[in-house]
């Protein structure tokens, strides 16, 4: 799926996924806003990769900016959103795969209330989280940039940060938070 400008009251972009071949979505040749819900959600139900490219993507009300998830027995998830921003009033990014493929996230600038979430678990083993956002400065009000690798077989952890500001007093300061194992 390539789009330009997607302009919408609820989701922008809402795409399920149960086949093998995956999904692939490219929004740098505009800007998704959404004004009251999701500005693009994806659910990965089966055995195929999620490729998210985007370029300026905003969410002005409830709900998460982007939103992607993969099921159990999920392929990997890849996310760049360095081609533009991410303006949130919510969470900026919420990852999670309950897959065995490898989660890349890589962003530029991201303005956010609760920052962004990144995680991942299995009962056997999960790829490589990688983050990076090194191309641009996160600004969270009351977040933080938080990885998780919940895998009981924890593979690679790896975040890059460029400036990381977290305005919040109540949030224990916590601009980086990563676990793994």
């Amino acid at each position: 799926l390539n789009t330009a400008d997607v302009l919408t009251d609820s989701n922008g972009i809402d795409v399920t996924a149960s086949n093998a071949g995956g999904v692939r979505i490219d929004t740098t040749a505009g800007d998704v806003v959404a004004q009251s819900s999701t500005g693009i959600r994806i659910g990965n139900y089966g055995p195929g990769d999620v490729v998210l490219t985007t370029g300026n993507v905003a969410q002005l009300g409830g709900g998460n900016t982007i939103d992607v998830v993969g099921q159990a027995g999920s392929g990997s998830i890849t996310i760049d959103t360095s081609a533009g921003t991410i303006e949130s009033a919510n969470t900026a990014l919420f990852v999670y795969s309950f897959g065995t493929g490898d989660v890349s996230v890589t962003t530029g600038d991201v303005t956010s209330f609760s920052g962004i979430f990144v995680g991942a678990s299995s009962t056997s083993t999960v790829g490589n989280v990688s983050v990076d956002t090194s191309a641009g400065a996160l600004d969270f009000v009351n977040g933080s940039l938080t990885v998780r690798n919940y895998s009981s077989v924890a593979e690679v952890t790896r975040v890059v940060t460029g400036s990381v500001s977290n305005r919040s007093p109540y949030n224990n300061g916590y601009g980086v938070n990563v676990r793994a194992g």
